[in-house]
């Protein structure tokens, strides 16, 4: 009997140590829409192996429909998978040895996301994206007056708006300061304006776009150029500055303590014109596979050879993911931008909308995850029928009372590709844009974007008032 017994024990002695069984290890519990999934091996493998989402046994559409490996054996990262429903997953394993799949623990993950901030009434807004110092503003009025700076809120009274959003930080790069000083200096003006009228204050920085050539402050972003291929330079910052975001949050902090203020905001919050000096961390991080010596190619070249999976190949998983990781980026620095002002007034961005922010680095969940309470949401530019396919979009994307958006359209007739009459498309949009997404219970109001454009914009043969 004990030989029978010494038997056994050796036999699954010898069959654990043939096929044994591996632990997935998270490296927290919860997760949010911007997070990596990573999760340590242990013990460690040497063979390759694949690893996706399941829900109820049926696998998740991962980023660029790739099936994350180990290659060095003990660690996993799977990108959150876009907008994931909350719930609790379940991480598998494949492999084409049957004792090695069967040989993982079926590990449980749980997504999360915030909660939309509740918004204490519904905004009704004009921005003021300009500027001219408060001291020569001549605004016009609607009863063909002048005003001196008041007038943005003489105006705002006229339309029956409850908020003012006002330009407050914007970096132009031939001045010898980080900031124009104009509307910095003029912020404290309008916001005792606006309260004495009952209006609310919404104060913005614009983040990552500069104007000028002179590059005295922040490293630059680069655009590839498929028509010559080539990388450029771009007038654009790039998010790898850490100068930028010591920067942005001096300044929030400053305008967060100004009487009056009652939201602070971001705008080009986002890797605009590309972002293609990212391609190193983006191929590490997203495990991309590249050719043979793509490390011994120069930065502008691995550039060049992200730029052409991208603008020529169209390589629709390269994008996906590239979408997602410059997404996440951006969500990284919101999160520390929010935790670092600490302020308990609400936080809005400027947010695009066409391919849902995407083609941009942005995504309204992820930044939602990172803190941002309320979506200024852009519908300009695109012609009718692609607005058309991007509410369509936006509305199979986002969840019943998932986010708060405030709808804005912009004072501009050449983003209505000149159609006549230019006012009517101007509110066609709007109503359009509102008509479809009501029923998701997420718009929150509209912004008149902006006021100075009336004025001095590209309103075309129209007078401001019919604007």
């Amino acid at each position: 009997m004990i030989r029978i017994l010494f038997t056994i024990f050796l036999i699954l002695i010898l069959y654990f140590l043939k096929a044994p069984y591996y632990e997935l290890i998270e490296n927290k519990i919860f997760f949010y829409h911007y997070d990596f999934i990573e999760l340590k091996i242990n013990p460690p493998i040497k063979e390759k192996i694949y690893f996706f989402f399941t829900k109820k046994g049926e696998i998740v559409k991962g980023i660029g429909n790739k099936l994350f490996y180990v290659n060095k054996g003990n660690k996993i990262r799977i990108p959150c998978p876009w907008n994931l429903p909350q719930g609790i997953y379940t991480i598998k394993a494949f492999s084409p040895s049957k004792s090695l799949r069967n040989n993982f623990s079926l590990t449980p993950v749980i997504v999360t996301e915030k909660e939309k901030r509740k918004m204490e009434k519904n905004i009704l807004a004009i921005t003021w994206e300009n500027n001219k110092p408060f001291s020569i503003l001549k605004i016009p009025s609607p009863f063909g007056e002048t005003y001196n700076w008041k007038g943005i809120v003489n105006w705002a009274k006229f339309l029956g708006a409850n908020t003012i959003f006002f330009l407050t930080g914007q970096t132009f790069n031939t001045y010898d300061k980080v900031w124009l000083p104009q509307n910095i200096k003029a912020l404290p003006l309008i916001a005792e304006e606006s309260k004495k009228n009952n209006i609310m204050l919404g104060a913005w920085v614009s983040c990552y776009l500069s104007f000028g050539e002179n590059q005295k402050f922040y490293k630059k972003s680069y655009y590839y150029y498929p028509e010559s291929d080539v990388i450029k330079e771009t007038r654009e910052i790039s998010i790898t500055n850490r100068k930028k975001i010591i920067d942005i949050v001096k300044l929030l902090k400053k305008i967060e303590k100004v009487k009056g203020v009652d939201f602070i905001g971001l705008d080009y919050i986002r890797p605009a014109k590309g972002g293609y000096e990212l391609v190193d961390d983006f191929v590490k991080d997203m495990e991309i596979e590249v050719p043979e010596g793509f490390y011994n190619l120069n930065k502008f070249e691995r550039m060049k050879w992200l730029g052409r999976k991208i603008r020529i190949e169209k390589n629709k998983k390269i994008i996906d993911m590239w979408n997602w990781y410059r997404a996440r980026r951006m969500a990284l620095i919101i999160k520390e931008i929010k935790e670092r002002i600490n302020s308990k007034k609400p936080l809005f961005a400027f947010v695009l909308s066409w391919m849902r922010g995407w083609e941009h680095g942005q995504d309204m969940i992820m930044f939602k995850d990172a803190g941002v309470d309320f979506f200024n949401l852009m519908l300009y530019e695109a012609d009718e029928e692609s607005f058309k396919n991007l509410i369509k979009s936006l509305k199979s994307y986002l969840r019943e009372n998932q986010v708060n958006l405030i709808l804005g359209n912009q004072i501009d007739w050449a983003v209505h590709q000149y159609k006549e009459p230019g006012p009517v498309h101007y509110y066609r949009r709007l109503k359009y844009a509102y008509e479809n997404l009501k029923n998701l219970k997420v718009v929150n109001g509209f912004f008149l974007h902006d006021l100075s454009r009336a004025f001095w914009g590209r309103k075309g043969n129209y007078h401001y008032n019919e604007w």
